[in-house]
């Protein structure tokens, strides 16, 4: 399949900033310049999150790797151009292409949502060209619509439970983000109703319409009302997850130092979370998840963050190889509506182990918050 819009990597942080939280008001006041923290700050300058229910998933092969996860608990993933999906239910299955057709690679096959429904790009054996389609929670095949005729090259990155999608197609001499209506139709993204938005990797889709992605330099927000909201800072942005109120996370770069910094976006100003590294996913009562690579610490680490407590390690979740620290390759994590993560991970020994699933608990308590001293 065509590759995306632009490059899109879910990077690693490599630093820790001083950022302090107000208690009373904890989302607020992070949004200061960002300030390199001190290399003496250790893995356990941040508590592990008490009460975690944690659980393997021992029917699940280590050897694939997770694309998405839903409130059923169903994980899918891609393997040699097919779908796999797994529900504790049914076990691991793959889903069948029709003759001479093949998926395109994983970051077509992480859309799927709480109707077991698996966005991808599939296309004949013979071309890189693909169509924009998704496999049901039966296995049958839903094709969608191309913007053009002419050029019938589509992908998708996202669909809820709406059965809109997100993706992508051609246009003329180049790339769309293109949305789906629930009937298959393809609509550009049309800021105001004008003209169409040509920039940026659109990855995340919520059921309330918000679109989120990226153009490298800054964060996007497309609302329902049909607004474009720029994220700032306006720095190297990676694009994480989005939620129903249209907050999101991932991280972003501060240029001066050279490092990465998880954070989320209440509005359109970053909150800096306290930890390099990137938030993964973000639930609609503010909960973000994300990983760190380690480089400050001296141990790649999983990490929760709330509104209340501000990082908390995942137990169990530490120690992974980040083979590299612009792609975070060798691990992965999802969150669900229902508080539960899960993540697969390489160890630093190159012992990929099994998929291990957290459930967070009701009631989030506060742990010690972490403190760092700034470098002047």
């Amino acid at each position: 399949m065509t590759p995306r819009l632009v490059g899109f990597a879910l990077v690693s942080a490599a630093a820790l900033f001083a950022a302090c939280t107000s208690h009373t008001n904890p989302v607020a006041a992070v949004n200061r310049a960002l300030v390199q923290a001190a290399d003496t700050v250790t893995i356990d300058s941040f508590p592990f999150m008490p009460n975690v229910h944690v659980a393997a998933l021992p029917t699940l092969p280590d050897t694939l790797r997770p694309a998405g996860f839903n409130d059923i608990g169903e994980v899918v993933g891609y393997l040699s151009g097919r779908v796999w999906h797994w529900e504790g239910s049914r076990g691991l299955q793959f889903f069948t292409n029709p003759p001479g057709t093949h998926v395109g690679d994983a970051f077509n096959t992480y859309a799927l949502n709480n109707l077991g429904d698996v966005a991808v790009a599939i296309g004949p054996d013979t071309s890189s060209t693909g169509q924009a389609a998704y496999f049901d929670w039966y296995g049958v095949l839903h094709y969608l619509r191309p913007l053009s005729k002419f050029t019938p090259d589509c992908g998708l990155f996202a669909i809820n439970d709406n059965r809109e999608a997100l993706g992508y197609c051609a246009a003329g001499a180049g790339y769309l983000p293109t949305i789906w209506t629930p009937s298959g139709n393809p609509v550009p993204i049309e800021p105001g109703g004008g003209a169409p938005y040509g920039v940026g990797t659109w990855t995340a889709l919520s059921n309330s319409g918000y679109l989120f992605g990226d153009s490298i330099t800054t964060g996007l927000v497309f609302t329902p009302q049909r607004q474009l909201r720029h994220l700032s800072p306006a720095f190297y942005f990676i694009s994480g997850g989005l939620n129903d109120n249209g907050q999101v996370t991932g991280s972003i770069f501060d240029g001066q130092h050279g490092v990465e910094q998880a954070a989320a976006w209440f509005s359109d100003t970053a909150t800096t979370l306290g930890v390099h590294g990137v938030g993964w996913t973000i639930s609609d009562d503010s909960i973000v998840a994300g990983i760190s690579d380690g480089s400050y610490t001296g141990t790649s680490f999983g990490w929760v963050w709330t509104p209340h407590t501000g990082v908390q390690r995942l137990p169990g979740l530490e120690g992974f190889a980040v083979l590299n620290k612009e792609t975070l390759n060798g691990t992965i994590m999802f969150m669900n509506r229902k508080r539960q993560i899960i993540a697969q991970m390489t160890k630093s020994d190159g012992r990929t182990v099994t998929y291990v699933m957290w459930t967070l608990p009701a009631t989030i308590t506060r742990g010690t918050p972490p403190t760092f001293a700034v470098a002047r």
